[in-house]
């Protein structure tokens, strides 16, 4: 017995000795495939070695056309106790604090990512909050909080995030990204 595809393509399933279908599986991350297969994963780290409360201090926005951009986990590290973070949908015309140019996580692509990226020292100006998607406080001194988003976190063509330095006393902070451009919809 031969068992098809059942999509039209013409290939057939191979049955093991114990009649038992051979199937084969990928079990990486989401975020593994994308790099290997459309060299369209990137990493962003922003530096702010002086925040204000309710700073903007890192705007991301997807300027793919038709696919979304997922956040697959992020980063933030304080050099304050009890630094508290806001990650917020907003819109508006980014401004003041310096372009940053994404890093392709497969080395061996030249492919850009399609996003604006700005942060760092001044913040970011110009952004009009929509909504809060998360809050978090960094706890003690010199704390690293990692979050990850398993793929929930979807912006958009167009669509914006902002990390909001919300409350904190002014010392250094850091903030990484790791996210990848979803051609599977």
């Amino acid at each position: 017995m031969i068992i098809q595809d059942g999509a039209g393509t013409g290939r057939s399933a191979r049955v093991t000795e114990d009649n038992r279908l051979q199937v084969m599986s990928n079990v990486a991350n989401r975020i593994y495939f994308n790099s290997r297969d459309e060299q369209e994963s990137f990493s962003i780290t922003c530096v702010d070695s002086g925040p204000v409360a309710a700073e903007y201090t890192l705007y991301i926005q997807n300027n793919d056309s038709s696919n979304d951009m997922v956040i697959d986990e992020f980063w933030t590290w304080a050099t304050d106790a009890d630094v508290v973070w806001k990650l917020s949908h907003v819109t508006g015309t980014s401004a003041t604090a310096a372009l940053i140019t994404p890093v392709n996580c497969n080395l061996a692509s030249a492919k850009l990512a399609p996003a604006t990226v700005r942060g760092g020292a001044g913040g970011v100006t110009g952004l009009t909050p929509v909504n809060v998607i998360w809050q978090w406080h960094n706890g003690a001194v010199n704390s690293t909080i990692p979050i990850l988003s398993y793929g929930v976190l979807r912006l958009g063509p167009g669509q914006a995030i902002a990390f909001e330095y919300d409350a904190g006393t002014g010392g250094a902070v850091l903030i990484g990204v790791t996210f990848y451009i979803d051609h599977v919809q």
